[in-house]
């Protein structure tokens, strides 16, 4: 059996929103690996101070994230995913939910391909995304690096029938790479999305994009390292959007990720 579990603690800073100045967001989640499945869940709370008017009150977001996943003897696996929007005391979208079903397939040790479906229900409008990835791993030596591309196809319904979803499109196409390099104790990664995206489920499954955020662009990089058991890393993502309600163009998004898993 393979457990770890996980603590997150992020900082983000918008410049340009009409809405949030800054916020803080709080994570615990847990990994637990049994013969050949694995049961994943994440706690996550988000504080956000808002720009009051047109606010009045400070942004307070929860939300749960849960996955499953079994590897065959053959290669195949399969993925359950379920996230929930628990509660959200400004958005529309509180109380969201999503579920997630995939199929995956191991050529070797090195490649691995798979494709995960989702279905978002906002309440008052629905998202239908479709997830392909490709992984492929490179050794030199003592490093192996893993190089992962990602599609993602987003399709809206009933999206035109209220304020807060009404400006997005009908359908976005957007493609991202995943760059993660691992040498003796230290982990070094980047990555980055290009094409615009809205209400999109990310990171396999373990985040929801549930406000009318229009992102247009993505770029990360981080470094982790192993101590004993430990493992301490280090991310800072950028983004830049568009909130959609308002077409308040040019929103950037500046995002730091200190997380520590503890594996057991």
């Amino acid at each position: 059996m393979k457990s770890s579990i996980t603590t997150t603690y992020e900082s983000l800073d918008f410049k340009n929103s009409i809405q949030k100045n800054c916020g803080e967001r709080y994570s615990v989640g847990a990994m637990v690996s049994k013969d050949s499945s694995t049961y994943e869940l994440t706690l996550e709370r988000t504080i956000t101070d808002t720009k009051k008017p047109p606010l009045k009150e400070n942004l307070l977001v929860s939300k749960l994230y849960a996955k499953y996943s079994h590897k065959f003897d053959n290669g195949v696996t399969i993925n359950l995913n379920h996230l929930n929007v628990l509660n959200d005391n400004i958005a529309p979208t509180s109380h969201a939910k999503t579920y997630g079903a995939g199929v995956g397939y191991f050529f070797d040790k090195n490649n691995f391909v798979n494709f995960t479906q989702y279905y978002t229900d906002f309440r008052k409008f629905n998202v239908y995304q479709s997830d392909l990835k490709y992984m492929h791993k490179i050794y030199f030596d003592s490093i192996m690096l893993k190089i992962t591309t990602i599609a993602k196809y987003m399709k809206l319904d009933d999206y035109k029938n209220n304020p807060f979803s009404k400006n997005a499109d009908k359908d976005y196409l957007t493609a991202g790479i995943k760059l993660h390099a691992h040498y003796k104790d230290y982990h070094f990664g980047a990555g980055a999305y290009f094409g615009d995206r809205v209400f999109s489920v990310m990171k396999d499954g373990f985040k929801l994009q549930h406000h009318a955020m229009e992102f247009k662009k993505t770029y990360m990089a981080g470094i982790g390292k192993n101590i004993s058991n430990f493992v301490v890393s280090l991310r800072y993502i950028y983004q830049e959007a568009t909130e959609l309600p308002m077409q308040n163009k040019d929103v950037k998004i500046n995002n730091t990720v200190l997380s520590v898993k503890y594996k057991f």
